[in-house]
């Protein structure tokens, strides 16, 4: 059975299109925040009489503290601008931009930093063909990477209905395991919306990093290909 947390109220529920608990129609609904947070989905088998239910509540929960709570990092390099990256010896060959699924660097358990390169500069961008946000940036990525032949786009696709997880049975005790697992995997990422983006210099060391309490990356990259413009 597929299920969802409620974009608005929160609540986790069995998948529908209005919320059983505010009545919001949840395809329509527009977040005030220009975020577009990742609704993790989950689906699992009732087994051996346990409660599934309650655990699912419990991963809810979890993951709704780490997605929308999380601590507050450095996001990178502190002090760090775009005028402070000197162009790079390295000229790439070809246009710089690849593409990436997501779930297969989550199931592979591959952080962003195993995307970057050495001797360039590397932009890990996390995105949805839903945001907007996004479009417009990678609409001044051509110009951008004419401009500067020493950096490299890794576009990294994150799942448009959200991420789906199956618990396919066992005790509690070994749902809970995987949850908690799961739940550590997901943390490691540091994102809860699109755009996401991660600059990475010649030595593959994180310069700046968005996270949920701060787009420093978004906010690096859009001064940087306007430099450039």
């Amino acid at each position: 059975m597929s299920n969802m947390l409620c974009p608005k109220c929160g609540k986790f529920q069995e998948k529908a299109d209005i919320c059983d608990s505010c009545g919001i129609a949840v395809a329509k609904f527009n977040l005030k925040s220009t975020e577009q947070p990742i609704r993790v989905h989950k689906a699992a088998k009732q087994n051996n009489g346990v409660n599934m239910l309650q655990v699912f509540f419990g991963i809810a929960f979890i993951i709704g503290v780490i997605i929308y709570f999380p601590e507050i990092l450095s996001g990178g390099s502190p002090g760090v601008a775009y005028k402070d990256l000197p162009t790079l010896e390295k000229t790439r060959k070809g246009k710089g931009v690849k593409e990436y699924e997501f779930m297969p660097l989550f199931d592979a358990n591959k952080p962003f930093s195993s995307l970057a390169k050495e001797n360039y500069y590397t932009v890990v961008e996390g995105y949805t063909n839903t945001c907007s946000i996004c479009k417009r940036m990678e609409a001044r990525f051509p110009a951008f990477l004419k401009a500067r032949k020493d950096v490299l786009i890794r576009r990294v696709h994150f799942p448009e209905g959200g991420m789906k997880f199956s618990f396919n049975g066992g005790s509690r005790a070994e749902v809970e395991k995987q949850a908690e697992e799961l739940n550590q995997r997901i943390k490691s990422y540091d994102f809860c919306g699109t755009p996401h983006i991660q600059i990475y210099d010649a030595n593959k060391q994180l310069i700046v990093s968005d996270t949920c309490r701060k787009r420093a990356g978004t906010d690096f990259l859009r001064k940087w290909m306007s430099a450039e413009a």
